[in-house]
């Protein structure tokens, strides 16, 4: 029956139950007990000193000479009782009248005697005694009651605790101690998501005993927020293949390049655009995007290396050659813009004093994106698998192509005069070798989702320390940007796990950055990858192999199509990094602005209804308000989650401190 009942109503039974037990033996004890004691004190009374006193008087009033010898022996024969009884109280005077008739010694104080009246003759008895007696029982007497009501209130706090206090300390305990295995393990779940051998968490949070409540709480949001991430069903699926259909009758703006891009000249552009994200490869002349790539790979090398600009040319120039001719999008032009990007994400990431990554990180960052989408021919991986293509059968099905360029890059490596990695491959190769494959195998769409919820998991898990440092930072000021990233986030972001996930990261964020571009940039590369979609769909259409919407000319609509990119595809990425990057904001603003424009040309090229335009702007509201969202509902908790983790970073920080190559060092003077 007490298994069915609730907790609280057992607790409260058992408790009530030993509670109205321990008072009433209590009670029991106080009214039985205690009075024992008062037998030790003198009767209320004793007619043997009435009865003294009437002899004395019979003495006193018998006639004859012989009336004094008789008071005489009355009074002997009284002290000779008193004395023979040895009773602690005894007369010691008598009165007849005013005439003392004999007296002794009495008490020194008044309140102590006591007077036995029998007509004229008054006694006196001495009660010191007595009195003493008395008050040393009343005394042991509150003694002993103050000893039970001790050992009672020890016996009640014990039942207290024993079924209530003790259960509620066990729970708490638990909690406790599962929050603390929830905060640790929760900063490596995004990790096991990847890999299921999972890793070890180096640091370990400790919380105050009276915060469980808030801890419990803290705890429940971060696996609400967890969960909802790990179940959130990626839309690639379900979304992509109808990202860009649009009305069958829509019209189709044709792809061609802005004229409003002129040409402009390397001064020009070192002068404006070159270390800027207003920088654009098509306007390059002819021989000029090799000069741009060279100049990044230059400034990015850690000064250490030891690498000529020759062999920093010949490796531009045997990359360039590598590039296919035939594909639209995946081109020449493409890679110097991605490693551009690169470059600028990383410039944009260093103004403070702490490195989020090593030089040698950065580097080959910079390199990888050259070479990332080298030798594309133009289709994705999803139709080499089904063509069952050479590439496909070589890697088993698993990121054909991103496989393919990380081995081109390599094997041009081989060659000591392409070797931009120079003595670092001696020395680091396997470093050096992780770094640009993970960095580019993540650029495969497939794993962009996988992606997004690390850095949403990397969001909340460090969300209360992401909060703190931008408390302290203004982004719109220069001087301000000085501070960011303070050392506690460097020494957070400095730790193997995270530094992966920003390396893959930043180099896929670059990859799908043109939506993030001013507009005239972002429709230009609109233009350029739908004209290789449509190629391929054509090519699948010769094949028999169904056509997705967003390869099928018939089917897709421009705009409404990068409006889709953007909300589904780009923006989760965006709105994640950004959070762990804040100084990143400007594409965030720039990718919701070309939301708004797209949704402007399709408007007016597609004449929608009222309702379908009400529709889109919606989305496009449910977009803005998204924007920077994170930063308003992360002042709400910065409070509460700074009780329990303001202090948990004490041991990484140190950790972090001791390693070699710690961000704690002075960064590079080459961002």
């Amino acid at each position: 029956k007490e298994k069915s009942a609730g907790t609280a109503r057992v607790i409260s039974k058992k408790l009530i139950v030993r509670v109205s037990t321990a008072v009433s033996c209590l009670i029991i004890f106080a009214v039985q007990v205690l009075p024992l004691p008062s037998a030790l004190s003198f009767p209320e009374q004793d007619w043997s000193m009435q009865m003294w006193t009437h002899q004395l008087r019979t003495a006193i009033e018998g006639q004859g000479n012989e009336s004094h010898l008789e008071v005489a022996q009355v009074i002997a024969d009284m002290r000779d009782f008193y004395g023979n009884m040895n009773m602690n109280y005894f007369p010691y005077l008598s009165r007849h009248g005013e005439r003392v008739i004999w007296e002794i010694q009495g008490p020194l104080r008044d309140d102590r005697s006591v007077l036995i009246h029998d007509g004229d003759v008054a006694t006196s008895f001495d009660f010191t005694g007595p009195v003493q007696t008395e008050a040393a029982v009343d005394l042991s007497i509150i003694s002993a009651t103050i000893l039970l009501m001790v050992a009672f209130s020890s016996v009640v706090s014990s039942s207290v605790f024993a079924h209530a206090l003790g259960p509620l300390e066990a729970m708490l305990a638990k909690v406790r101690e599962i929050g603390q295995l929830i905060y640790n393990q929760v900063e490596s779940i995004h990790l096991r998501m990847r890999n299921p051998k999972g890793h070890e968490v180096g640091n370990t949070l400790k919380f105050k005993e009276q915060d469980e409540t808030v801890l419990l709480k803290e705890v429940m949001s971060k696996i609400t927020a967890i969960s909802t991430i790990k179940l959130q069903k990626s839309c690639d699926e379900q979304v992509l293949p109808y990202l860009g259909e649009g009305p069958r009758n829509a019209p189709l703006r044709q792809i061609t390049h802005n004229p409003k891009l002129r040409p402009l000249s390397l001064e020009e552009i070192e002068a404006e655009h070159m270390y800027t994200w207003r920088f654009n490869p098509m306007a390059l002349k002819p021989g000029q995007s090799e000069q741009v790539c060279a100049t990044l790979l230059s400034v990015a090398m850690p000064s250490a290396m030891g690498v000529t600009n020759e062999v920093i040319s010949r490796f531009v120039d045997a990359a360039r050659a590598g590039y296919k001719p035939g594909p639209q999008y995946h081109s020449w032009t493409h890679a110097v813009d991605v490693a551009h990007s690169v470059f600028v994400l990383l410039r944009e990431c260093s103004h403070g004093p702490y490195m989020l990554l090593s030089q040698l990180e950065a580097y080959c960052l910079v390199v990888s994106a050259v070479c990332h989408d080298i030798g594309h021919p133009g289709v994705n991986n999803d139709f080499l698998v089904q063509t069952k293509h050479e590439l496909a059968i070589r890697y088993n099905d698993q990121s054909p192509l991103e496989n393919m360029h990380c081995a081109v890059l390599f094997e041009m490596m081989q060659h000591s005069s392409l070797n931009v990695l120079g003595p670092v491959m001696k020395d680091r190769g396997r470093e050096v070798r992780k770094f640009c494959i993970e960095a580019i195998l993540h650029t495969d769409n497939a794993l962009h989702f996988p992606c997004v919820k690390s850095l949403q998991m990397f969001g909340e898990v460090n969300g209360a320390l992401l909060q703190r440092v931008l408390s302290k930072v203004d982004f719109t000021m220069e001087h301000s940007k000085k501070k960011w990233p303070t050392k506690a986030l460097a020494d957070v972001m400095w730790e193997p796990d995270n530094r992966d996930l920003l390396r893959n990261s930043l180099l896929h964020f670059a990859d799908i950055s043109n939506p993030m571009k001013q507009f005239e940039i972002c429709s230009q590369w609109a233009d350029c990858v739908l004209a290789e979609f449509f190629t391929q769909g054509d090519k699948m259409a010769e094949l028999g192999i169904p056509v997705p919407a967003l390869h099928d000319r018939a089917k897709t609509n421009r705009s409404q199509s990068q409006f889709g990119f953007i909300e589904f595809i780009v923006s989760p990425m965006v709105f994640a990094l950004v959070r762990m990057l804040p100084p990143l904001e400007f594409v965030e603003e720039e990718m919701v602005k070309n939301a708004g424009l797209w949704l402007e040309e399709w408007a007016s090229t597609t004449s929608p209804s009222e309702s379908e335009n009400q529709q889109m702007m919606a989305r496009l509201q449910k977009l803005r308000e998204k924007k920077s969202s994170w930063r308003t509902e992360g002042k709400k908790r910065v409070l509460s989650s700074t009780l329990i983790t303001g202090q948990s970073r004490a041991g990484g920080q140190s950790k972090a401190q001791n390693k070699p190559g710690s961000p704690s060092g002075s960064r590079s003077s080459v961002w």
